[in-house]
């Protein structure tokens, strides 16, 4: 269940060029209790120290009703929980691109709730 009080839940996007807004813009995403942002390692979702790596790049694509796909700029990859699970603590990996529900994303500022 998603608790917008917990920042294990929370994430922070930093634009990789702060002046870039075009729709190709990347974002390196950290969470906000570990500090670490989400990267790709071999095809495998990693958390890793904050830096510049490409791996570490991410851009959002808008489904125009609120919810978004994260796609991995290196790989290609999305965002996509595990077997379309919607229960707390499943598994969040990448995978290729589909249709499926389970690569949309609704993103919220902090403390608000779901």
């Amino acid at each position: 269940m998603p608790d917008p009080a917990d920042s294990a839940q929370q994430w922070t996007f930093t634009r990789s060029v702060a002046s870039d807004w075009s729709s190709t813009a990347t974002h390196r995403l950290t969470n906000v209790r570990s500090g670490k942002a989400l990267s790709v390692t071999r095809g495998v979702l990693t958390l890793a120290d904050a830096g510049p790596s490409a791996r570490q790049r991410w851009m959002l694509s808008t489904a125009g009703d609120g919810h978004h796909t994260v796609i991995n700029r290196t790989t290609g990859e999305l965002l996509d929980v595990a077997h379309g699970s919607t229960a707390s603590g499943a598994s969040v990996g990448v995978h290729r691109p589909t249709t499926g529900s389970n690569q949309s994303w609704t993103f919220r500022p902090a403390g608000t709730p779901a």
